[in-house]
């Protein structure tokens, strides 16, 4: 892992720790039962920040901005297919972020204008 491992979150079914590594550019992954990295995620959009799951697991909304504010969007990682799958701009550094009750939308109660 990265020497400023960020936000972490366990995947739904418990089997994966996912740690943001914004100075990397990436999301390592660390296995549960071994307690060590099993995969490391490229982000190219920017430095990944927070991360929450869709309940099903299937995707992971990856908030991503960077320090002058340039970038400010949300990635989708589709689990299944392991890569990015869309990229939403919003309006501002998107916070600790969460998944609507459907696990269809990202969503966030601080997201704050540059």
């Amino acid at each position: 892992m990265g020497s400023k491992p960020g936000y972490v979150t366990a995947s739904p079914d418990g089997r994966g720790i996912y740690v943001a590594e914004p100075d990397a550019g990436t999301v390592a992954v660390v296995d549960t039962a071994t307690n060590k990295v099993t995969s490391t995620i490229p982000i190219p959009t920017g430095p990944p920040r927070y991360l929450a799951f869709s309940t099903d697991g299937s995707k992971i909304y990856v908030s991503v901005w960077n320090d002058v504010g340039t970038i400010p969007v949300v990635s989708v990682f589709d689990t299944t297919a392991n890569g990015i799958t869309a990229t939403i701009s919003v309006g501002g550094r998107l916070f600790a972020s969460a998944v609507t009750p459907d696990g269809r939308f990202p969503t966030s109660p601080t997201l704050l204008a540059n």
